[in-house]
């Protein structure tokens, strides 16, 4: 197993090495090496080497052909990444429009290639999402997308860096479930301290489920790494602020929406404390989990008032205390006689 990740190394590093050294006018197809190549060809790099090392421990456990598919397009996808900044130059000769819709695009596609990223290790039954919880997840994956991709002024690395943090979302998901039999729950954030000192624990093996995972969100940060530069504006200053405005304000809204509007309320989302696992499967690990945060805030009943509320307890306060008099008084009547 080791070898087909390590095979996947040393093409890329053929292919690097190859347009690092070799003469331009006999390999005119290579790419052109720079800083921003490097960086996003770097990740896959380190992908490759990362599984590579795993799989050096013994800690992959599947068969060849999903380990032969993960280094394939972990290759093939560090390859295109070398291409970066030639792709995107040939996006800028678009009309502004055409790149606009690209980008949208891009994103659509990158949040949904997220989407299946982050389902396949830990969801046996994904073939059998249900409709409305794939619509509410990806929602909730394209708009932190969006907030990311702002913030970062469009430069296609915050989106990456949101899939990231979704992947290993994914990935802790995938680890939980495996040891516990159940998914991961908001109270378990509140005992990282604890899951952190039985961690050492456990044997955290990878099948063939995570690798392919791994290939789906290598397409989704190749995806969201070609998302068209926006070209460079007459005020910078101003595009700067315009973009960081816009992710924040997006962010604030998005903060509102989560914690005035309940996702249960949504036709098709019913989140099952009892067999948490049963709506994860369902509804998914990303919707699922907001939805259960949500449930911790109490919906105020209907005629509910704080006045009355004080009003109520006064007068259960006052006859606990009536009642523990007239006992007391009883008992000491009892006593006497």
């Amino acid at each position: 197993m080791f070898l087909i990740f390590f095979s996947g190394l040393l093409v890329v590093g053929l292919v690097i090495a190859l347009a690092q050294f070799a003469p331009q006018k006999l390999f005119h197809l290579l790419p052109q090496l720079n800083r921003i190549s490097w960086t996003w060809t770097g990740i896959f790099l380190a992908l490759l080497l990362f599984l590579s090392v795993y799989a050096g421990f013994g800690l992959i456990q599947t068969h060849w052909l999903p380990a032969i598919l993960c280094t394939s397009v972990l290759a093939i996808a560090a390859i295109v990444s070398l291409y970066n900044k030639q792709i995107r130059a040939a996006f800028n000769t678009l009309f502004a429009y055409q790149r606009l819709l690209l980008e949208i695009g891009l994103l659509l596609i990158g949040t949904f290639l997220t989407f299946i990223a982050i389902e396949l290790p830990s969801n046996p039954a994904i073939a059998g999402f249900w409709i409305e919880g794939l619509i509410l997840e990806n929602v909730i994956i394209l708009v932190i997308f969006l907030i990311f991709h702002l913030l970062f002024q469009r430069s296609g690395a915050g989106a990456v860096i949101a899939a990231f943090l979704f992947e290993c979302a994914g990935l802790a998901e995938y680890f939980v479930v495996s040891f516990k039999g159940v998914p991961i729950i908001a109270s378990d954030i509140l005992a990282l301290g604890t899951a952190a000192t039985v961690s050492g624990s456990y044997s955290y093996v990878l099948n063939e489920r995570v690798l392919i995972s791994f290939a789906v969100f290598a397409l989704a940060l190749v995806v969201l790494s070609l998302t068209p530069k926006p070209q460079r504006a007459k005020k910078p200053a101003i595009a700067f602020v315009a973009n960081t405005f816009g992710g924040l304000i997006m962010a604030g809204i998005a903060v509102f929406i989560a914690t005035t509007v309940s996702f249960s309320e949504f036709p098709g989302i019913k989140y099952n404390a009892w067999i948490p696992l049963d709506s994860y499967h369902r509804e998914g690990f990303i919707s699922s989990f907001v939805t259960q945060i949500q449930s911790f805030r109490p919906v105020q009943p209907k005629g509910y008032s704080k006045e009355e509320a004080e009003k109520l307890l006064s007068g259960y306060a006052n006859k606990y205390e009536e009642n523990l008099a007239h006992a007391d008084s009883s008992s000491s009547s009892n006593t006497n006689s």
